[in-house]
């Protein structure tokens, strides 16, 4: 057998030698050459997605930052500043925050006037928390610094958190002690008041707990009495009977041990009412005289008052202990004072209950839906 260059004869002369270079001499490959343009390979478009969600974290940190600065600081004691205003007024406040604004310039005097205009139109102002709403009818006002006379941190201005009306800011006038009035003893201040939020405690463990099962109990057997008069046939459904009345006068029967239950309800709730009437009449005893820079006095009950400082001379110490009890307040408490001061258990506890239940009725679903897919559904 031949090959196939055995069949071809090989040509001769210079067209044969010609032949054989052309056949042997190999054509150099072309080398591919990588443009420098990026935008060839995509790359400003992968550092631009880069760099933005290298801002996002970035913004999102700050902003984390921030909530967890105010956070942190919201809670701490602050000095108390009395504020002499250029129109004669005073004021006592905590500073919260300040400002750059423009003011109207058209009501100010000729210096003021052209202060404001060297800065451009601008002014700072401050936002003090003057506290005292059931004076004022109103918790913060502004305060411009061309308003200012004179600032002073005078070392007898108390800082009070109480039940209702919010926070009080003032001095100490007076206290009345199991009826006695007297002078302003802190030692005994500092005592009566523990003593008086421990009474304040107890009403409020009898009213939720005691009296609050009692209410149950009765409401329950009321219920009972309206089911067994709707079996009966002596009231017919939706009808507005007086049930109390018909429970009263049966003689025997369902409805007369029933009515026997509620009697006896009541008289314990009565027991306890007088139990509450009595721990409330002891508070109106011990009572505090407060008094608003401006000179106006209010007279609290002790008990009202949850917590209260020296707030231009505690020390250090004190403040954190302050600061740490707030924040204890705030995880473990309820809201008090239309939810604007206090703790946020209900809305802990609730967001808990919701999360454990969602995890309860949803997590089943999720499963079985996840088996299915799995095992059971067919592609397409």
């Amino acid at each position: 057998m031949t090959s196939f260059n055995e069949q071809i004869p090989p040509a001769s002369g210079a067209a044969g030698a010609a032949g054989i270079a052309a056949r042997d001499t190999v054509a150099p490959r072309k080398r591919r050459r990588f443009s420098a343009d990026l935008s060839a390979l995509g790359e400003p478009a992968l550092w631009g997605f880069g760099g933005a969600l290298a801002l996002g974290i970035i913004m999102i940190a700050v902003f984390l930052m921030a909530v967890l600065y105010n956070g942190a600081t919201t809670f701490w004691p602050k000095p108390i500043e009395r504020v002499e205003l250029t129109d004669g007024s005073v004021i006592a406040g905590t500073e919260r925050r300040g400002t750059i604004f423009r003011p109207q310039l058209a009501s100010l005097d000729d210096d003021t006037r052209s202060m404001i205009e060297a800065n451009d139109g601008f002014a700072y102002r401050t936002l003090y928390q003057t506290a005292n709403f059931d004076l004022y009818g109103d918790d913060f006002q502004w305060v411009a610094d061309f308003e200012v006379e004179n600032i002073t941190r005078p070392e007898d201005f108390y800082y009070f958190e109480r039940q209702t009306w919010g926070v009080f800011i003032g001095r100490i006038a007076g206290m009345s002690i199991d009826g006695q009035e007297m002078d302003y003893d802190p030692a005994v201040l500092r005592r009566e008041q523990r003593a008086a939020r421990d009474r304040f405690r107890e009403i409020r463990r009898i009213e939720r707990s005691e009296i609050g099962r009692i209410n149950h109990q009765i409401e329950r057997e009321r219920l009972a009495q309206r089911r067994a008069l709707l079996q009966e046939g002596q009231i017919q459904l939706g009808e507005t009977a007086d049930v109390d009345d018909m429970a009263a006068q049966a003689s025997a029967g369902v409805l007369a041990e029933s009515q026997a239950r509620i009697e006896d309800l009541q008289a314990e709730f009565q027991v306890l009412q007088a139990r509450v009437n009595e721990i409330r009449a002891t508070d109106r005893r011990f009572t505090v005289t407060l008094e608003e820079v401006g000179g106006r006095q209010i007279t609290p009950e002790i008990s009202q008052i949850v917590r209260y400082f020296p707030a231009n001379t505690i020390g250090v110490l004190d403040k954190i202990g302050i600061y740490v009890a707030r924040w204890w307040e705030f995880v473990s408490a309820e809201p008090r004072e239309a939810n604007t001061q206090g703790g946020v258990l209900p809305a802990i506890f609730g967001t808990v209950a919701m999360t454990l239940l969602m995890v309860v009725f949803v997590a089943p679903f999720g499963v079985i839906t996840a088996l299915y897919l799995r095992e059971y559904a067919k592609q397409g």
